[in-house]
Protein backbone atom coordinates (compact mmCIF):
# COMPACT_ATOMS: atom_id res chain seq x y z
CA UNK A 1 0.00 0.00 0.00
CA UNK A 2 3.13 2.01 0.93
CA UNK A 3 4.67 1.43 -2.21
CA UNK A 4 1.60 2.75 -4.41
CA UNK A 5 0.68 5.77 -1.80
CA UNK A 6 4.33 6.84 -3.17
CA UNK A 7 3.44 6.07 -6.57
CA UNK A 8 0.48 8.15 -6.45
CA UNK A 9 2.57 11.26 -4.31
CA UNK A 10 5.06 11.48 -7.12
CA UNK A 11 2.54 11.76 -10.20
CA UNK A 12 0.34 14.33 -8.05
CA UNK A 13 3.91 16.67 -7.39
CA UNK A 14 4.96 15.76 -10.87
CA UNK A 15 1.15 17.02 -11.92
CA UNK A 16 1.55 19.95 -9.69
CA UNK A 17 4.83 20.74 -11.54
CA UNK A 18 3.96 21.17 -15.32
CA UNK A 19 0.80 23.32 -14.06
CA UNK A 20 3.39 25.51 -12.09
CA UNK A 21 5.43 25.55 -15.26
CA UNK A 22 2.55 26.45 -17.37
CA UNK A 23 1.39 29.29 -14.80
CA UNK A 24 5.12 30.26 -14.88
CA UNK A 25 4.75 30.84 -18.78
CA UNK A 26 1.35 32.74 -18.82
CA UNK A 27 3.12 35.18 -16.17
CA UNK A 28 6.42 35.51 -18.86
CA UNK A 29 4.45 35.98 -21.56
CA UNK A 30 1.49 38.74 -19.19
CA UNK A 31 4.82 40.64 -17.93
CA UNK A 32 6.11 40.75 -21.87
CA UNK A 33 2.72 41.88 -23.15
CA UNK A 34 2.59 44.42 -19.93
CA UNK A 35 5.88 46.13 -21.06
CA UNK A 36 4.18 46.26 -24.38
CA UNK A 37 0.98 47.84 -23.58
CA UNK A 38 3.32 50.03 -21.18
CA UNK A 39 5.22 51.32 -24.30
CA UNK A 40 2.43 51.70 -26.32
CA UNK A 41 0.96 54.11 -23.39
CA UNK A 42 4.01 56.18 -23.52
CA UNK A 43 3.64 56.60 -27.07
CA UNK A 44 -0.03 57.53 -26.80
CA UNK A 45 1.10 60.27 -24.36
CA UNK A 46 3.91 61.45 -26.29
CA UNK A 47 1.45 61.63 -29.75
CA UNK A 48 -1.17 63.32 -26.89
CA UNK A 49 1.36 66.07 -26.31
CA UNK A 50 2.17 66.60 -29.70
CA UNK A 51 -1.31 66.83 -30.90
CA UNK A 52 -1.85 69.79 -28.27
CA UNK A 53 0.87 71.52 -29.36
CA UNK A 54 -0.64 71.40 -33.12
CA UNK A 55 -3.87 72.34 -32.19
CA UNK A 56 -2.48 75.93 -30.55
CA UNK A 57 -0.26 76.22 -33.49
CA UNK A 58 -3.84 76.02 -35.17
CA UNK A 59 -5.40 78.14 -32.97
CA UNK A 60 -2.48 80.72 -33.25
CA UNK A 61 -2.67 80.63 -36.90
CA UNK A 62 -6.46 80.85 -37.13
CA UNK A 63 -6.24 84.00 -35.22
CA UNK A 64 -3.28 84.89 -37.55
CA UNK A 65 -5.39 84.76 -40.54
CA UNK A 66 -8.63 86.23 -38.59
CA UNK A 67 -6.55 89.67 -38.11
CA UNK A 68 -4.72 89.46 -42.09
CA UNK A 69 -8.51 88.79 -43.25
CA UNK A 70 -9.40 92.22 -41.53
CA UNK A 71 -6.56 94.27 -42.27
CA UNK A 72 -7.35 93.33 -46.10
CA UNK A 73 -10.80 94.66 -45.22
CA UNK A 74 -9.82 98.16 -44.03
CA UNK A 75 -7.47 98.37 -46.88
CA UNK A 76 -10.33 98.04 -49.28
CA UNK A 77 -12.77 99.69 -47.48
CA UNK A 78 -9.78 102.98 -47.33
CA UNK A 79 -9.23 102.51 -51.38
CA UNK A 80 -12.92 102.20 -52.37
CA UNK A 81 -13.77 105.31 -50.33
CA UNK A 82 -11.06 107.27 -51.89
CA UNK A 83 -12.13 105.91 -55.62
CA UNK A 84 -15.39 107.40 -54.44
CA UNK A 85 -14.17 110.70 -53.11
CA UNK A 86 -11.77 110.61 -56.65
CA UNK A 87 -15.19 110.44 -58.67
CA UNK A 88 -17.43 112.35 -56.84
CA UNK A 89 -14.74 115.05 -57.42
CA UNK A 90 -15.00 114.32 -61.37
CA UNK A 91 -18.48 114.56 -60.96
CA UNK A 92 -18.79 117.94 -59.36
CA UNK A 93 -16.70 119.34 -62.07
Amino acid sequence: MKRYLGVLNEQHFDALKGITEGFDGINRKLDRHEKILNNHTEILNNHTKILASHTETLESHTEMIGQLIMDVTEIKDARLERRVGKLELKLAK
